[in-house]
């Protein structure tokens, strides 16, 4: 499309490593938005808990204090509040655990969506970069990226999310 931000960065050889222009693309930024609404779905879930046990102590305010939470912030509450009821619900200690996987999944969909795209010699394949400090000291990656990666993290989040509901469920029966 003329004047899109796609078509000001075409010069010559193509440049911008995510533009629809190239082969592949396309299946990446589908992942990469399949990726943000798994991530949104499970975050749903982890607030719908958390306004749970928080409006019992704080009415509406329960919302307030979620709504603008960090989703790391939100996986340690739940996991705290589930470990809170652990000795009367089983179902409540399947959900804690379910938080560990949801926090390093969290971390990986971190890399995907803050991570910087570059091309790949690789048809349908992408080179994501990353710099992170860890321990006091840089640390820099450069790989390689088939859409099947960014697809592997969307749905083991949605399985997150069904395994959180399924437990909820059975806690209530």
């Amino acid at each position: 499309m003329p004047g899109s931000p796609d078509d000001r960065l075409v010069t010559g050889r193509e440049r911008n490593p995510l533009s629809l222009q190239l082969v592949g693309s396309q299946d990446i930024l589908l992942q990469l938005g399949r990726l943000a609404a798994a991530s949104a779905y499970v975050e749903n879930e982890l607030e719908s808990i958390l306004i749970h046990f928080l409006d019992a102590s704080f009415g509406t305010g329960g919302e307030l204090m979620v709504v603008d939470m960090d989703f790391r912030r939100k996986t340690n509450m739940v996991k705290a509040f589930m470990n809170e009821y652990t000795p009367t619900n089983e179902c409540y200690t399947e959900i804690a655990n379910i938080m560990d996987e949801v926090h390093d999944l969290y971390n990986q969909r971190n890399e995907f969506i803050h991570g910087i795209w570059e091309r790949s010699p690789i048809e349908h394949r992408r080179k994501l970069r990353r710099a992170s400090v860890k321990g006091g000291k840089l640390r820099a990656t450069l790989r390689d990226v088939a859409p099947e990666d960014i697809q592997k993290v969307a749905d083991r989040l949605i399985r997150c999310a069904h395994r959180i509901d399924e437990a909820l469920i059975r806690s209530l029966l």
